[in-house]
C-alpha cells in the first residue's frame, strides 16, 4: 500500500531532491549583511540561517514540532514534514502521534528525519469509545507530556498544512516577544463557539482554526486543562472530553448543523483571555472591514504567516481571493487509504508554493548557489518569485503587501539567544503541579 502511494507521481522524488539539497543550502549559505534595530546581547554571522547542529546558535531549537495523524493523512503528512525540513532546519524534536501499529507506515512516508519521535497513541480506558475526531485532538491538549524537557514552546502543524516561508523567531514572535497568533472573527466558523465558551467560561471572539503553524507555551498546557476541568465541572480532563463526545443533537446551535470542539480555538482564546502578556493577535477580518485590517496595532494588512493551511484558504474566509477555489483540486478520497484532502492534482500546487517560498528565501542570500534550481544568475528563480510571496501564502490576495517588512521578518535571526525575537523571557508562572492523570 505504501509503495502504491509513492508510485502515484514522480513529484515525490522531486520534492525529496529539494529536501536533501535544501538542507545543504541552510547549512552552507551566507547572506548579505543586514541592519537590525533590535538590541541583542550576542550575535552570529549576519544573514546566516542556523541549523540544529549549530547548538550554540539555533534560536528556534526551544520549539518542538507536534503533528497528530492517521493513515489516511500520511500522504499529506509527508509534505508537511518535507516543508519543515526545508524551512525549519533549526528546531527542537519533531513529534508525530499516530494510531497503534502504524509507526512503520509513518516512517515509510516521512523517511529518515533528524530527531523525529513517533508516538503510538494509547487511549485511556475512559475514552475507549470516544470518536476519532476528539481523539485526534486529545494528544494536543496533553502535548506537554510528549515534548522534550528543553522545549519552551510546542508548534502544532496539521496534516493539511505546510511551511512555505522560513521559520524564524521574528516570524513567530512580535518585536515585544509575544507569540503571533493570527485569527478570524468567531463567526467565520460558528460551530466552534459554543464548546469554546463551555471550556473557557466566556464567549470566544476569535477563530484560530485557520493558520498553521500554531505556537503555544508548553508551561501553560497544564493550567489550561485545569481551567477547562473547572468550567466543565468535570472529575478530570478526560471526563470533560468524554462529555463533549457524548453531546446530544438537541445541543447543536441552530443553523450550524453541529456543535464541534476545536482545540486551537480553545488554545488561542485561552491565551487571549488569561495570558495577554504572551500573545499578539493580528485580526485578519473580512475584506469589507478595512478599518480593522489597517489598524497599526492589531491589523492583519502586512501580516504573512510562515505556513499555509491549504484546505482552509484564508482568502476565502475574508472575501479576498484572486485565484479560483478549484486551484487545489481537493477530492472525496477513496474511503480506505486517502484523506478527502489528498489528490495527485494537489501536489503540483504544493510544489509551486514551496518553490516560490524557496526563491524568496534565496533572495535574502543572492550570493548562494542552490542546486534544485537551474544554473544561472538567479538559479532558475524569476524576478517575480524572488520579489514576491505566493498569493496562497497571503490572507489578502488583492491588497499590497509591504515586502520590506517581510524581508526583515523572514531573514535569518541576527542573534543566538533562544526565541522570542528579543532577549526577553515571557513572564513565568509558578511551577505547575499536575493534579490530573493523562490516562485517567
Amino acid at each position: 500500500m505504501v509503495s502504491h502511494a509513492f508510485g502515484l507521481t514522480t513529484l515525490f522524488v522531486a520534492i525529496g531532491v529539494m529536501v536533501l539539497t535544501g538542507l545543504w543550502y541552510y547549512e552552507e549559505q551566507h547572506t548579505t549583511s543586514q541592519t537590525c534595530k533590535e538590541s541583542v546581547r550576542t550575535s552570529v554571522a549576519p544573514g546566516q540561517y542556523q541549523t540544529r547542529s549549530q547548538h550554540g546558535s539555533c534560536p528556534t531549537k526551544n520549539i518542538d514540532v507536534f503533528i497528530v495523524t492517521e493513515k489516511t493523512s500520511l500522504a499529506l503528512v509527508e509534505w508537511t514534514v518535507r516543508s519543515i525540513e526545508l524551512f525549519m532546519p533549526c528546531r527542537g524534536d519533531l513529534h508525530i502521534v499516530c494510531e497503534p501499529g502504524e509507526t512503520a507506515m509513518v516512517l515509510a512516508f516521512v523517511g529518515n528525519v533528524e530527531d523525529v519521535k513517533i508516538h503510538e497513541m494509547e487511549r485511556p480506558k475512559s475514552l475507549a469509545t470516544a470518536s476519532a475526531y476528539h481523539m485526534m485532538q486529545w494528544p494536543q491538549f496533553w502535548a506537554d507530556k510528549y515534548v522534550s524537557p528543553t522545549a519552551d514552546y510546542v508548534m502544532f502543524m496539521d496534516s493539511d498544512s505546510i511551511l512555505t516561508l522560513p521559520v524564524t523567531c521574528r516570524a513567530l514572535f512580535s518585536p515585544e516577544g509575544k507569540i503571533l497568533l493570527p485569527a478570524w472573527r468567531w463567526d467565520t466558523s460558528p460551530q466552534f463557539s459554543i464548546l469554546c465558551k463551555e471550556a473557557l467560561g466566556r464567549d470566544c471572539p476569535f477563530n484560530f482554526m485557520n493558520y498553521y503553524p500554531f505556537l503555544f507555551p508548553v508551561r501553560l498546557l497544564g493550567p489550561l486543562r485545569e481551567h477547562i476541568v473547572k468550567n466543565r465541572k468535570a472529575s478530570n480532563f478526560n471526563n470533560a472530553i468524554w462529555t463533549w463526545d457524548q453531546l446530544a443533537p438537541s445541543r447543536n446551535p441552530p443553523n450550524s448543523g453541529k456543535n464541534e470542539l476545536s482545540q486551537f480555538v480553545v488554545f488561542g482564546n485561552y491565551l487571549f483571555f488569561n495570558h495577554p502578556d504572551v500573545v499578539h493577535i493580528p485580526r485578519c477580518f473580512h475584506r469589507a472591514q478595512m478599518k480593522e485590517i489597517d489598524d497599526p496595532k492589531t491589523g492583519c494588512r502586512d501580516y504573512v504567516h510562515p505556513g499555509v493551511h491549504y484546505a482552509w484558504r484564508p482568502c476565502n474566509y475574508v472575501a479576498d481571493c484572486a485565484i479560483m477555489q478549484q486551484h487545489y483540486h481537493l477530492f472525496g478520497g477513496d474511503g480506505k487509504f486517502y484523506s478527502n484532502k489528498f489528490s495527485v492534482e494537489l501536489m503540483p500546487h504544493l510544489t509551486e508554493l514551496i518553490v516560490q517560498g524557496l526563491c524568496f528565501m534565496r533572495s535574502l542570500s543572492p550570493s548562494s548557489t542552490f542546486p534544485p534550481f537551474q544554473a544561472g544568475e538567479r538559479g532558475g528563480c524569476t524576478s517575480k518569485t524572488i520579489n514576491s510571496i505566493h498569493p496562497e501564502a497571503l490572507t489578502y490576495q488583492t491588497l499590497h503587501v509591504n515586502m520590506t517588512v517581510q524581508r526583515l521578518k523572514f531573514s535569518p535571526d541576527p542573534f543566538q539567544h533562544l526565541c522570542p525575537s528579543v532577549h526577553l523571557r515571557t513572564t513565568e508562572t509558578k511551577d505547575y503541579e499536575e493534579k490530573d492523570d493523562m490516562m485517567a
